[in-house]
């Protein structure tokens, strides 16, 4: 049942991130109308397609972690550096590609916290409940 529930916390995430990257690319096309649009679009594209990868090696982590007997704290901390170094590959490629706008992979680096924030406080399960607060059976 874990498993089950992990994998509805991931998908709904996984809306939440596109939900709010697409949103940020509409505020940014609709106040800036130019070129630069675009460049931003492309960072915040790169850094939401980079949050969803987050999110799977995280569903991806725990899962394997629940079911280790030893070395679940070397797993789950090696992990946690894969994600710390693909989020520092995505800031550098931003940085060095011309046509990438930084200030958007930025920016869209955030929608994971604010998808988090987001299912914790505002999304609720069918039961009602929050998804953060739903135990398992």
């Amino acid at each position: 049942m874990m498993e089950a529930t992990l994998t509805g916390y991931a998908k709904k995430m996984i809306i939440v991130i596109i939900a709010t990257s697409l949103l940020i690319i509409i505020v940014i096309a609709i106040v800036f109308r130019n070129y630069f649009a675009v460049e931003f679009g492309l960072g915040v594209v790169m850094a939401g397609i980079l949050n969803i990868c987050k999110v799977l090696l995280l569903k991806h982590a725990v899962t394997r972690a629940s079911s280790m007997e030893n070395g679940v704290g070397g797993y789950t901390g090696l992990m946690y550096f894969a994600r710390f170094l693909l989020t520092g590959l995505v800031l550098v490629a931003a940085h060095f590609i011309p046509f990438v706008e930084f200030l958007g992979a930025v920016l869209g680096l955030l929608s994971m916290p604010i998808a988090s924030y987001a299912l914790k406080f505002f999304i609720k399960d069918k039961d009602g409940d929050t998804v953060t607060t739903k135990e398992t059976e």
